[in-house]
């Protein structure tokens, strides 16, 4: 959103609202544990256990390398958010 201060205009970054509590919870614990579900039927369905071995390597590594990079993302979008509410307040304290 454009907001007039004087002759300029300012663009207010205005992030979606993340989300909390239960649905937060069920993504971060139900995605994980539905893949290493899939990974181990498809190992006893297939018995080829060393691919499927491998496959569950890679998921566990990706999903090691995913939590700490989808919580800095979290913290970037937290400061984002603060920091473009300071400014609206003192847009709004100046006007």
């Amino acid at each position: 959103m454009a907001r007039k201060l004087g002759d300029t205009e300012r663009d207010l970054f205005q992030p979606l609202r993340p989300a909390k509590g239960t649905k937060l919870v069920l993504a971060a614990v139900i995605g994980p544990v539905a893949w290493v579900i899939a990974w181990l039927v498809a190992a006893w369905l297939i018995e080829h256990s060393d691919a499927i071995e491998f496959g569950l390597l890679v998921t566990i590594a990706s999903f090691l390398f995913a939590v700490p990079v989808l919580g800095l993302l979290a913290w970037g979008r937290a400061r984002e958010e603060r920091r473009f509410e300071q400014a609206r307040d003192r847009i709004e304290d100046r006007a």
